[in-house]
């Protein structure tokens, strides 16, 4: 889950010069925003590190301490800057292009595990059975040619090689690539409704 943290926050690195056309106060709304989801995140992580979905949600509270902050207090008056900051962010090109290729990469990383796991169990190796680090990583690196050569297709010699991977890591692979899928369809969710709303979002 803290993977995709890092992912996000080097995109927004990346595209800092988009922030150079934004004035102060939308600046601080977007650190405010990202700050808070930041923090909500890790403590939900620190909190139900077992749960299926993650941090999915996080996107959601935060948007509820926002909305119950502008609607409700006298911050309500920033409320239409608010609005402007985030559908200026979210309706970056750069930001639905990252969700939907990292969501692609996820579904692809999980269905080659899964069909390592299924079909080919029996050829799955983990680190402690090869007893080194350096004796994994070099099974793991020419896994494909060598799975290839015994007549797997590229197809199922990646499946094993993949989760050959997730079971060295004792399965968190698999659970990171599921809690971040988890992560990119909340905030697709929350795309949709903020552009459906409008001029009505935070109001």
């Amino acid at each position: 889950m803290f993977f995709s943290f890092w992912c996000r926050i080097t995109t927004a690195l990346l595209d800092f010069k988009e922030l150079r056309s934004y004035s102060k106060e939308k600046v601080i709304i977007l650190v405010l925003w990202f700050g808070l989801l930041i923090g909500i995140r890790l403590l939900m992580g620190f909190e139900f590190p077992n749960s299926w979905a993650g941090t999915a949600g996080a996107v959601s509270i935060t948007f509820a301490i926002f909305y119950v902050a502008l609607k409700y207090t006298p911050l309500r008056i920033y409320a239409p800057t608010v609005r402007s900051a985030l559908q200026d962010w979210y309706r970056k090109r750069f930001v639905l292009c990252s969700l939907l290729a990292s969501t692609s990469i996820l579904l692809f990383l999980i269905l080659f595990v899964e069909i390592g796991y299924q079909y080919h169990g029996d050829r799955i190796v983990s680190i402690s059975e090869l007893g080194t680090v350096d004796g994994a990583q070099k099974h793991l690196s020419n896994s494909i040619d060598v799975l290839k050569t015994l007549g797997y297709s590229w197809f199922d010699a990646l499946s094993i090689t993949i989760a050959s991977v997730d079971k060295s890591l004792d399965g968190y692979y698999l659970k990171s690539a599921n809690f971040i899928l988890a992560e990119n369809l909340e905030i697709m969710v929350f795309l949709v409704v903020m552009k459906k709303a409008g001029t009505k979002f935070f109001r």
